[in-house]
């Protein structure tokens, strides 16, 4: 479930550490694929969207123009 309270948004995250990448990536897709199913379509979640207060987000943009997907990962941006 994507947390949408502006309070809960704005709390401070931690550090993502590196074994901890993969696990926190899939979830994000995980739920933007469940996000879109449903039809709330979205190009991208931050991981403190599905409660996970670390700094990580994906940005994923399927594209028929170009013929190929961009997915952008952002661990620990500054």
């Amino acid at each position: 479930m994507i947390i949408t309270d502006t309070k809960l948004l704005r709390l401070p995250c931690s550090d993502v550490l590196p074994h901890e990448v993969e696990s926190i990536k899939s979830a994000l897709e995980q739920e933007l694929k469940n996000s879109n199913s449903i039809g709330k379509y979205g190009i991208g979640l931050a991981s403190p969207q599905i409660n996970i207060f670390k700094k990580m987000a994906i940005v994923r943009l399927n594209s028929t123009n170009i013929g190929h997907e961009i997915n952008i990962d952002l661990v620990n941006p500054k």
